[in-house]
């Protein structure tokens, strides 16, 4: 056994303790701006194509707290953190006017505001109150967003020329850290951002229909109002509109208002004083009502995981098929010369079958039968080498030569070799008859006369 241990003191807490700040936080109330902005950032964080069923269900539980409100405060509040979130990720306007219809329609009907009445004189409730919510918030930041762009753009302007010597400088570090730009440069180019995606959600509400086309048209109208001397952003802001409604837009209905539109955009096209980069921007729209309004490339929309696996499942496939085509290719005919072989025809129509292999002695003898046609010894007689014709010349018939090696060869193959000696003699004696003055035949002739003798 050990020594016995020594008694240990309680813990006693320091009165300057540090103390988590979720432990410290005041109890607050759970309908509190502080909660909501919270817990609906977080949702609208978390959310996609693939869960947009289950958070946009809670994200519509939290504007229906304003049942019991009499101001629909609440709403507000919630209306405002998806709108700015839609604005500035335009990437994503397509999911959030989807969220934006889905709460139109369930939003309780007791959410009221009093200071809001029909022509009726009744307060507006439910989802029309949404609506009638929203597109104040999109009509506001549409004309008021453009003059704060332009006070921006004017202190942007001011930094404009210790933005450029800062740029120059940092082109030489390249291992330091560059310096940053101004607060202005970024405060325009978020300006920038948050313009165009809201024009895009505004085409996104359109096509859901939430927005009418006589909203539309007063649009298109405010961008195209300068000619003269168009702004920048108007120019990006009125192509982006058009290709995102363009389709649904341009009906027969709107034609005579389309036609007007576009002439516009021609002229500007041509204009000097707009940037060839928005010069082209204005033609491919052009070009893109011309193609009815058939994108040359696909845009880019969210998706589900399902459509994501999907779309890579098919260009698996596709490859796998383009390659089993391009082997099937290279081991049928793949080989230029022997398909030129392949190709070419056999002289005198002679096939593979017909060829008999070297050296095959098997079928001599066995001679299909032939046309009839003239056989001559290859020496030549006196009288042709004389260039003169030898009268009374006599011919023997291809087939009775024919026939008679015939005759030999069955006998050689037979083992009958005097047969064979003797067929090949008579053979050589008729040939011989045929061209007596040649000198092969004298010789053939003269040694029957020794035999004889």
């Amino acid at each position: 056994m050990g020594p016995p241990l020594e008694p240990v003191a309680p813990h006693q807490a320091s009165a300057n303790r540090c103390v988590p700040q979720s432990s410290a936080r005041k109890p607050v109330n759970d309908d509190s701006p502080e909660v909501v902005d919270r817990k609906v950032c977080g949702l609208l964080n978390k959310l996609t194509m693939e869960r947009f069923e289950s958070i946009s269900d809670q994200i519509i539980g939290w504007a229906n707290k304003s049942k019991k409100e009499k101001d629909g405060r609440t709403l507000i509040q919630v209306i405002r953190l998806v709108f700015e979130k839609a604005t500035d990720e335009a990437a994503w306007s397509e999911m959030y006017a989807r969220l934006c219809r889905k709460m139109m329609e369930q939003i309780s009907p007791d959410v009221q505001d009093e200071g809001i009445r029909n022509t009726e004189g009744k307060p507006i409730t439910g989802g029309q109150l949404f609506r009638k919510y929203l597109l104040n918030r999109c009509q506001e930041d549409f004309e008021r967003g453009w003059a704060a762009k332009e006070s921006t753009a004017a202190a942007a302007k001011g930094k404009a020329s210790a933005d450029a010597a800062l740029a120059a400088a940092n082109e030489g570090k390249e291992e330091e850290e560059a310096e940053l730009y101004s607060e202005e440069y970024y405060a325009a180019a978020k300006a920038k951002r948050q313009g165009l995606g809201l024009v895009k959600f505004i085409g996104e509400l359109f096509k859901l229909q939430m927005l009418t086309e006589r909203i539309m048209h007063e649009c298109i109208k405010k961008l195209l109002s300068n000619v003269d001397n168009p702004e920048e952003e108007e120019i990006e802001s009125l192509c982006q509109l058009l290709t995102t409604i363009g389709q649904i837009f341009d009906t027969p209905r709107a034609k005579q208002y389309m036609d007007i539109y576009f002439a516009r955009m021609k002229e500007l096209a041509k204009n000097p004083k707009v940037p060839p980069r928005l010069q082209f921007m204005l033609q491919d729209v052009v070009e893109l009502r011309h193609r009815n309004w058939i994108p040359r490339n696909a845009m880019a929309a969210p998706k589900t995981i399902a459509e994501i696996h999907q779309e890579a499942a098919m260009e698996q496939a596709m490859n796998e098929r383009e390659s089993s085509q391009r082997m099937d290719t290279m081991s049928h005919g793949g080989s230029r010369r022997g398909q030129d072989r392949q190709d070419q025809p056999q002289a005198d129509d002679w096939t593979a079958a017909h060829l008999a292999k070297a050296g095959d002695l098997s079928n001599f003898g066995e001679i299909s039968k032939q046309p009839t046609t003239t056989l001559r010894p290859i020496v030549p007689s006196v009288n042709a080498r004389a260039g003169k014709p030898r009268p009374g010349s006599s011919t023997i018939s291809g087939s009775a030569s024919t026939s008679m090696l015939q005759t030999a060869g069955r006998a050689k193959h037979n083992g009958e070799e005097n047969d064979f000696k003797v067929m090949l003699a008579r053979t050589m004696i008729a040939m011989a008859a045929a061209e007596p003055d040649s000198d092969w035949a004298r010789a053939i002739n003269k040694r029957r006369t020794n035999t004889n003798n």
